[in-house]
């Protein structure tokens, strides 16, 4: 048996090494017969350079870095022979991803799985991380797992499975199989390995030194060089004295730019979000910062770099494409952070509006291994990573009267694989970070509901509900005195705990995560017909509706469409988005549309007090809107108030010895003669937002504006003028 063990994964071997595919060994049964198993073909392996097995166990390997899969995040941008996966402490999909990604040509993955005819079954500890209270881990069917095994049942070259009880599968020899384009040798002096790679390089180089308003847009699958094609360029452009910013979703994922950049330069790089270089001639630097502290800060710099920008939303972009004039956008096309299919579809109309000389470049060739590497159309395949919705000719012809909604169940989408595959589609196109790890939830969350648009048989439309609240009391008040923050739940419980509202805790929530609607039939109202045959369904057994979204105005004009009402604002951005969250509901009882009525009016209250210190970079458009959202216009200018706004607009009132009776009137003029204050010029309700809402000094309206305060109190007496003449 050792012998024959060791000839047969010496064949599989020898056609990845020939072919620089990476080989799959899908190891099934017992947990303790698969870790032999594994254990023994390590060892037949012999040393690898570098080696990973992803577990919760405690082993040893020589060669091997046993991590455990909260890990897998510092193992990015690195190189491996050799991956073990062990399925027995959980099937994380974004991290199976991950570490496949390190995974070079000619490498091998050992998949470690319960017997496949059961492994749907198996109580797999990723579990916990999707169930929520009342559920249970016996809440879960395993229609991701099943997926996942009808997947791995599909024939592949080099993806091979060995169940217990059974012999070793028998590895054909394909003689035909010809020495692959070697990829690995620097083409070029300056480190770069494929022509795809080289060409970014010097497009990156072209942004930074060439004319101005012309970005590039750099697209990639994984394992193509992208990010070390930014490595690379920002060494060369640091020789040359440019100051380099560099944003994405979170510093790991730069950690390949900055080595790469740091290799080029021949000096150390000490996991800091900061380089510098220096020499006799310039002193330059490449500097991370986070999206949310890059929307603030606006950091002066020669050129921005912004990496994984898929997993960005596109309002922040749109931003920076305002403000910087030399910018580069990288993005992965199919990955676990996010995707750039969707991507291309929400930002790049808006670059092409502001910077219509945008180029695009994309990286096909790749570099960790050979083209049609089986490995990565696995886990295309299996993760759908590379799925997508009904072809917009399908569409030419819509019209929503023709349109069915209906409830779907994870069974019936596994049994149907391209019903998901374009459902999945339709969410990677609609949402910017949508991941693998979101395939799993949607097949697996116990709490979630699928609700789906239909047009002629395809599907168009999709929004995703979780089921919230009806909280025991005891749980309720341990949340209000923050001494319990289960998983889930996450309107009611950040009600109470941030809000105070304990009742609400016991009513029946129906959260929207996520609505998809086709980008080829957008604003023709599908949006609104979906969410309005969701309520009808819910509103006998449910309580309200509720939304949790990083707040655009957009967005919160589209919620406030349908009658959700705002209940609370984050006091700090999303690291990611850059923006605040804010709450939203619409009740169906009447105990809900009492309590939500209640919690709307006195968050309205609270905004208004507090919006000049936890909100002073709130976008003036967006602080109008929700103002405007408030149903109950009870607000009245008493006979003095009036008095005191008029001696302001059409006398020489001081500002400061009105500024309450003009933040009264101001709220009245939105609230109630929202028409006449939308006439207004931007500049106009800017300054009137910035100063008497979020109380800007007049120093900083100044550099604002460029006026000076005497300036800014004419326009502001104008408008008091205009608004109270109509």
């Amino acid at each position: 048996m050792q012998q024959q063990l060791s000839h047969w994964l010496a064949v599989i071997k020898q056609q990845a090494t020939v072919s620089r595919h990476r080989a799959t060994i899908v190891i099934a049964g017992e947990q303790a017969w698969t870790q032999q198993q594994a254990s023994h073909l390590v060892t037949l392996l012999g040393p690898v350079t570098s080696g990973y097995w992803v577990t919760t166990d405690n082993l040893r390997h020589q060669g091997i870095t046993v991590i455990a899969p909260q890990q897998v995040r510092e193992c990015l941008g690195r190189e491996s022979q050799l991956l073990v996966y062990d399925a027995f402490t959980g099937f994380n999909p974004d991290h199976f991803a991950a570490m496949t990604g390190t995974l070079a040509g000619g490498g091998l993955l050992l998949l470690l799985t319960p017997p496949l005819a059961t492994w749907a079954e198996f109580n797999d500890p990723e579990y916990h991380q999707l169930t929520v209270l009342p559920y249970t881990a016996d809440s879960v069917q395993g229609a991701f797992l099943k997926w996942l095994v009808a997947a791995i049942h599909k024939p592949r070259s080099l993806f091979i499975t060995w169940q217990q009880d059974q012999s070793l599968p028998t590895v054909e020899v394909d003689s035909s199989l010809q020495p692959a384009v070697r990829v690995g040798d620097a083409v070029t002096a300056d480190g770069c390995i494929t022509q795809d790679q080289a060409e970014a390089v010097a497009g990156i180089i072209k942004v930074a030194t060439g004319h101005r308003k012309r970005p590039l847009v750099i697209t990639a699958d994984r394992g193509r060089g992208k990010s070390a094609a930014l490595g690379i360029a920002a060494g060369k452009l640091l020789q040359q004295g440019k100051r380099i910013l560099v944003t994405a979703p979170n510093f790991e994922a730069v950690h390949t730019l900055f080595s790469h950049a740091a290799t080029y330069l021949t000096i150390d790089w000490p996991l800091q979000p900061k380089l510098i270089y220096s020499d006799a001639h310039t002193n330059s630097w490449l500097h991370y910062v986070t999206p949310d502290n890059l929307s603030d800060e606006m950091t002066p710099a020669d050129v921005l770099f912004i990496d994984e920008a898929a997993a960005i939303p596109p309002n922040l972009l749109n931003r920076w494409t305002e403000h910087y004039t030399r910018i580069v956008f990288a993005t992965t096309v199919h990955g676990y952070e996010g995707t750039g299919r969707g991507f291309t579809i929400r930002f790049q109309p808006m670059l092409t509006c502001i910077r219509p000389q945008w180029r695009a470049l994309s990286l096909t060739q790749p570099i960790r291994w050979q083209s049609n590497d089986p490995l990565e159309n696995f886990c295309f395949d299996a993760l759908l990573l590379d799925a997508e919705p009904v072809a917009d000719e399908q569409l030419i012809n819509f019209t929503a009267k023709d349109l069915i909604f209906k409830k779907i169940s994870p069974e019936m989408l596994v049994q149907q694989p391209q019903l998901l595959r374009r459902l999945f589609g339709l969410l990677i196109m609609a949402h910017y970070r949508t991941t693998p790890g979101d395939l799993r939830h949607l097949l697996d969350g116990p709490n979630l509901q699928i609700w789906l648009g239909f047009y002629h048989g395809e599907v168009v439309a999709a929004s995703l509900t979780a089921l919230e609240g009806a909280l025991d009391e005891d749980l309720t008040h341990a949340i209000y005195l923050a001494k319990r923050r289960p998983k889930g739940h996450l309107v009611p419980q950040t009600l109470v705990a941030h809000g105070g509202y304990q009742q609400v805790a016991r009513l029946r929530c129906v959260r929207i995560i996520r609505i998809a609607v086709h980008p080829a039939i957008q604003g023709q109202g599908v949006g609104r017909q979906l969410i309005d045959h969701i309520y009808h369904e819910v509103k006998a057994e449910q309580d309200y509706l509720a939304v949790a979204y990083g707040v655009t105005l957009q967005l919160q004009g589209f919620w406030q469409s349908l009658g959700f009402l705002p209940l609370r604002l984050g006091i700090t951005r999303e690291v990611s988005s850059g923006c605040y969250a804010l709450i939203m509901a619409k009740p169906v009882s009447v105990e809900a549309t009492k309590q939500v009525l209640e919690m709307s009016s006195r968050f309205h209250h609270h905004f208004i007090s507090q919006l000049a210190e936890l909100w002073p970079g709130l976008d003036d458009k967006i602080v109008t809107a929700i103002l405007s959202s408030h149903q109950q216009n009870n607000i009245e200018l008493s006979e003095q108030d009036q008095q005191d706004v008029y001696a302001f607009g059409f006398g020489n009132r001081q500002y400061e010895t009105c500024i309450v009776p003009l933040r009264n009137w101001l709220q009245v003029q939105i609230q109630q003669h929202p028409k006449q204050w939308l006439q207004l010029t931007e500049s106009e309700q800017h300054l009137w937002i910035k100063k008497v809402m979020q109380q800007y000094s007049w120093e900083r309206l100044r550099n604002l504006t460029g006026l000076a305060k005497q300036p800014l109190i004419k326009q502001m007496r104008q408008v008091v003028q205009k608004l109270t003449l109509r």
